[in-house]
């Protein structure tokens, strides 16, 4: 994937390769870093935003994280702050069916994390390096919501995903995927207009193939034809290498 390659572009050189290379072998990390290696490298994005946010939420809630030696219940909870105590327990009382799905989503501690965070983010970004990560994060959140549009269907947030990738595929130098990429979201928000049949089945989610009727099930069509006609062709008994 293109824009993989670009987070790798932007980040290589600022320690994301050392620090992927802590789980996987150096060559790995190359073809990761390259866009090759698609599913390693979504992983190990993934793994690595996910330390980030938790070296963010202690920041931002002066929780104590335990050490290698340490189990959980080590940990000093004396300097929880009172909003994740809160949060926890709006947790505890979601999981015992005491709470909605709606009414955890309308809840005030929600938008109050959001606050607070938003607040400690605006502070770290003063520092160059701070910045420079939560960037990354925001590439990595790119990247989800991506996915997510594919396999769920979701035709508005394929095309917003793509649309906050083109900056970056321009500040990592793919000029020709920028190109790309701002000539197809062009078209296809003028679809509505020029071609309303073909937006209908788009919005239903049929800009991806399924092969099942699971809900996470969708596949783009350049990756169903690469898993199903590709391999085909050049498997045993296929086209290229006979019977």
């Amino acid at each position: 994937m293109s824009f993989l390659g670009s987070i790798g572009r932007l980040m290589g050189g600022f320690g994301l390769h050392e620090v992927l290379e802590t789980v996987y072998a150096s060559n790995a990390v190359n073809h990761m870093l390259s866009g090759k290696a698609v599913s390693r490298a979504v992983r190990g994005f993934m793994m690595v935003e996910n330390a980030l946010h938790i070296l963010l939420m202690k920041e931002s809630f002066r929780v104590s994280l335990p050490s290698a030696h340490e189990t959980d219940t080590e940990a000093d909870s004396s300097e929880c702050d009172e909003i994740v105590e809160k949060a926890c327990e709006l947790y505890d009382r979601f999981v015992a069916g005491e709470e909605t799905t709606e009414s955890v989503e309308q809840s005030s501690i929600l938008s109050e994390i959001s606050t607070k965070l938003e607040a400690t983010k605006e502070k770290l970004c003063k520092s160059r390096t701070s910045s420079l990560w939560l960037n990354f994060c925001r590439m990595t959140n790119i990247l989800s919501k991506f996915l997510i549009a594919e396999r769920t269907g979701n035709w508005d947030l394929h095309l917003s995903s793509i649309q906050e990738m083109l900056p970056f595929f321009v500040a990592a130098g793919h000029n020709l995927y920028a190109k790309s990429a701002y000539v197809y979201l062009s078209m296809m928000q003028r679809l509505e207009i020029e071609h309303p049949e073909v937006y209908r089945h788009f919005k239903a989610g049929h800009h991806v193939l399924r092969r099942t009727d699971r809900f996470w099930s969708g596949l783009s069509t350049d990756l169903t034809i690469e898993q199903i006609l590709m391999r085909s062709v050049k498997s045993s008994g296929g086209l290229t290498r006979g019977r």
